[in-house]
Protein backbone atom coordinates (compact mmCIF):
# COMPACT_ATOMS: atom_id res chain seq x y z
CA UNK A 1 0.00 0.00 0.00
CA UNK A 2 2.62 2.31 0.88
CA UNK A 3 4.54 1.73 -2.56
CA UNK A 4 1.32 2.87 -4.19
CA UNK A 5 1.00 5.72 -2.45
CA UNK A 6 4.50 7.16 -3.22
CA UNK A 7 4.32 6.02 -6.96
CA UNK A 8 0.78 7.92 -6.87
CA UNK A 9 2.84 11.27 -5.43
CA UNK A 10 5.25 10.82 -7.92
CA UNK A 11 3.06 10.17 -10.80
CA UNK A 12 1.07 13.41 -9.70
CA UNK A 13 3.96 15.56 -9.70
CA UNK A 14 5.07 14.39 -13.47
CA UNK A 15 0.71 14.44 -14.79
CA UNK A 16 0.05 17.92 -12.66
CA UNK A 17 3.01 19.92 -12.30
CA UNK A 18 1.67 23.69 -12.55
CA UNK A 19 -0.97 23.23 -9.51
CA UNK A 20 -0.95 26.17 -6.97
CA UNK A 21 -0.29 25.82 -3.47
CA UNK A 22 -3.99 26.10 -2.66
CA UNK A 23 -4.72 23.03 -5.72
CA UNK A 24 -1.92 21.17 -3.70
CA UNK A 25 -3.95 21.68 -0.81
CA UNK A 26 -6.85 20.33 -2.18
CA UNK A 27 -5.08 17.24 -3.65
CA UNK A 28 -3.73 16.19 -0.95
CA UNK A 29 -6.99 16.00 1.13
CA UNK A 30 -8.79 14.29 -1.68
CA UNK A 31 -5.85 11.57 -1.60
CA UNK A 32 -7.31 10.63 1.83
CA UNK A 33 -10.89 10.02 0.19
CA UNK A 34 -13.75 12.02 -1.84
CA UNK A 35 -15.47 15.03 0.39
CA UNK A 36 -17.74 17.62 -0.17
CA UNK A 37 -16.88 21.30 -0.67
CA UNK A 38 -17.56 22.17 3.02
CA UNK A 39 -15.22 19.49 4.28
CA UNK A 40 -12.78 20.58 1.70
CA UNK A 41 -12.74 24.33 2.77
CA UNK A 42 -12.49 23.38 6.78
CA UNK A 43 -9.72 21.04 6.06
CA UNK A 44 -7.51 23.66 4.04
CA UNK A 45 -9.28 27.14 5.08
CA UNK A 46 -9.50 28.47 1.48
CA UNK A 47 -13.02 30.74 1.30
CA UNK A 48 -15.97 29.27 -0.19
CA UNK A 49 -15.36 31.27 -2.77
CA UNK A 50 -11.99 30.64 -3.86
CA UNK A 51 -12.61 26.82 -3.44
CA UNK A 52 -15.44 27.01 -5.96
CA UNK A 53 -13.15 28.41 -8.23
CA UNK A 54 -10.86 26.01 -7.63
CA UNK A 55 -12.95 22.74 -7.85
CA UNK A 56 -13.71 24.05 -10.87
CA UNK A 57 -10.70 24.97 -12.51
CA UNK A 58 -9.55 21.43 -11.12
CA UNK A 59 -12.36 19.97 -12.89
CA UNK A 60 -11.99 21.64 -15.82
CA UNK A 61 -8.16 20.12 -15.94
CA UNK A 62 -9.66 17.18 -15.62
CA UNK A 63 -7.74 16.67 -11.77
CA UNK A 64 -10.98 15.97 -10.15
CA UNK A 65 -14.56 14.89 -10.45
CA UNK A 66 -17.59 16.00 -9.12
CA UNK A 67 -20.26 12.67 -7.79
CA UNK A 68 -23.17 12.95 -6.76
CA UNK A 69 -24.33 14.75 -3.62
CA UNK A 70 -21.86 17.54 -4.31
CA UNK A 71 -19.36 14.88 -3.68
CA UNK A 72 -15.14 15.61 -5.06
CA UNK A 73 -13.28 13.12 -6.02
CA UNK A 74 -9.49 12.56 -7.00
CA UNK A 75 -9.15 11.19 -10.44
CA UNK A 76 -6.54 9.00 -10.84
Amino acid sequence: LEFRRVLFRSIQRTLFPDLSADECAIVSKLEEGSQQINSLVVATDIPVNRMNSLLFEMEMKGIISLQAGGIYKLLT
